[in-house]
């Protein structure tokens, strides 16, 4: 008898847990819950900075808005972008060494992909966003790539 119990008292607050999640998502008028993701996806501003080409620029980012940097990389050669100073006040990490594949459809071990690095400007400001593409272990040996870019926070 003590089984049954357990078995309705939970079936129970599952019928109830399920409601409050079918509730939150369902208004009494029928109408769809507003999708506050696709809202904040059309009024964000992303500017992208998306390979060697963009090394050495300035650019002005609108408080608020989101500044990524995506460089090739191929962690597999025990190389990886990394800051060298620190960032800028105006700045702060949304995420940082976020390895994005390529299409790979020899699926190739030790293929190559790209690092990205997100940035969201916080506060007006500026300064400069230095990264450095070496091995961790070599530390008097010069990096084997440099990427930086000039930022003003309006």
């Amino acid at each position: 008898m003590k089984g049954w119990r357990m078995v309705l008292g939970a079936v129970a607050v599952l019928a109830v847990m399920w409601g409050g999640v079918w509730m939150t998502g369902h208004q009494s008028d029928g109408a769809s819950p507003p999708d506050y993701a696709a809202q904040a996806a059309e009024t964000a501003t992303v500017i992208a900075l998306t390979d060697d080409s963009d090394n050495g620029r300035s650019v002005v980012v609108p408080l608020g808005a989101t500044l990524t940097i995506t460089l090739q990389s191929n962690p597999t050669t025990g190389y990886q972008w990394a800051t060298v100073d620190p960032l800028p006040s105006c700045l702060a990490v949304v995420s940082e060494g976020a390895m994005v594949p390529k299409e790979n459809p020899d699926n190739l071990v030790g293929a190559p992909g790209q690092w990205r690095m997100a940035l969201k400007a916080e506060r007006r400001g500026a300064g400069t966003v230095s990264i450095a593409y070496r091995r961790a272990w070599e530390k008097t040996t010069p990096a084997a790539k440099t990427f930086r870019v000039t930022v003003q926070v309006e």
